[in-house]
């Protein structure tokens, strides 16, 4: 019993260090980092849903680098601004660098497949792939992130 007793009481100190030492982080109980920030179009907010076309929305996404990791998407809402979600909405993202993928679309009713109505992309193609968007990011664990992106 007394093994098990020092065994249980190593494993509780550990966990109320480890507690203390991320109390002061910006992150979250998932070690996840709040990342918000803004979409811009040649300087100009780049506002969801887009004027004159009321069913387009639009999304930020966070795609690892390391090609391992969770992907992270944020709504880009009516200001042209987003806030990262992972597992619930508005949670943030897990550290690490990231390549960023900004899409704009809509769904129209002249745009279908049978009865499916299929996305029109209101973003250049460059800015919906990964690895040509030239858009990135880099989350630190305990420093919240602001990041602006101006697409052109």
């Amino acid at each position: 019993m007394s093994t098990l007793f020092v065994r249980a009481a190593t494993v509780l100190n550990a966990s109320f260090i480890l507690v203390g030492l991320l109390a002061g982080c910006e992150s979250n109980q998932n070690g996840l980092v709040p990342v918000s920030g803004s979409v811009t179009w040649n300087g100009k907010p780049l506002s969801v849903p887009l004027e004159g076309k009321p069913s387009s929305s639009g999304t930020v996404t966070f795609v690892p680098e390391s090609r391992s990791g969770t992907s992270s998407t944020g709504k880009i809402d009516s200001s042209g601004n987003f806030r990262m979600s992972t597992y619930e909405e508005n949670d943030g993202v897990p550290p690490g660098s990231y390549k960023v993928v900004v899409s704009v679309q809509e769904l129209g009713a002249d745009n279908r497949r049978g009865d499916v109505e299929l996305p029109v992309y209101l973003t250049p193609a460059k800015y919906r792939d990964a690895t040509q968007s030239g858009l990135t990011a880099r989350v630190e664990l305990g420093k919240a992130l602001t990041i602006n992106f101006d697409l052109k």
